[in-house]
């Protein structure tokens, strides 16, 4: 937060262009680009700060696979019902996230996948958020209505 995750965030694209130029033309999966990221930057943070970040890779399948650098929750909707996912991995700049890591999800037509900020999150906490979209998915209406 403040001005340091400011400067941080704005150098961001340039990191993402140098993973993706780092793997040539693999597609990765995404701890491995995590990895790239975290190798790129842990010997330029200052001493205690470290970063976390999500990423989703989806195939044309319907297969989310998902890697962690920090903690994250993620909500899925499907024919089955609501599921609140917990991930947890190594920030990065203490450890390159693994592959055994990742958590993969099979998304059907119509599923919904929600991703956002741990801030989102903990506000939906502190307000019963999370029983209102269970709600909402529960009647069969999407949290985008």
């Amino acid at each position: 937060h403040g001005y340091f995750a400011y400067l941080l965030a704005s150098a961001l694209p340039s990191v993402w262009q140098r993973c993706w130029s780092a793997l040539g033309d693999v597609t990765p999966e995404p701890a491995e680009l995590l990895a790239v990221m975290h190798e790129l930057i842990c010997d330029s943070l200052p001493e205690g700060i470290f970063l976390e970040a999500t990423l989703v890779r989806l195939s044309p399948s319907g297969e989310a696979t998902v890697a962690a650098a920090g903690g994250t929750r993620l909500l899925h909707r499907s024919d089955d019902g609501p599921e609140l996912v917990k991930l947890r991995g190594a920030w990065l700049g203490i450890r390159a996230p693994k592959a055994g890591e990742q958590h993969r999800l099979k998304l059907g037509e119509g599923d919904e996948l929600v991703l956002a900020t741990d801030g989102v999150f903990d506000q939906l906490d502190e307000e019963g958020g999370h029983d209102a979209i269970r709600k909402a998915w529960r009647e069969g209406r999407s949290v985008f209505d």
